[in-house]
């Protein structure tokens, strides 16, 4: 679930479309007690808004799933 909206959300091609993607991964994140930085957030979708914006947010974003991930299955070994 969470991977296939995180893909969906870094591949979204507008702006309606990632806000729709990330209303369900806030949901999911709601669900699960995983607390969310919402100022961060607005900032990264205003800046989603021009095209070097976009890459910026993506990678970042990325960054942070595949961090969040490699620490959560360490501590699960």
């Amino acid at each position: 679930g969470v991977r296939r909206r995180m893909n969906a959300a870094a591949t979204a091609v507008s702006f309606d479309e990632l806000v729709r993607h990330i209303a369900s991964l806030i949901s999911m994140m709601r669900g699960a007690n995983i607390k969310l930085d919402y100022y961060k957030l607005v900032q990264d979708l205003f800046d989603y808004d021009s095209a070097f914006g976009r890459e910026r947010v993506r990678r970042a974003w990325s960054r942070d799933y595949v961090s969040n991930n490699l620490d959560k299955e360490l501590t699960d070994k």
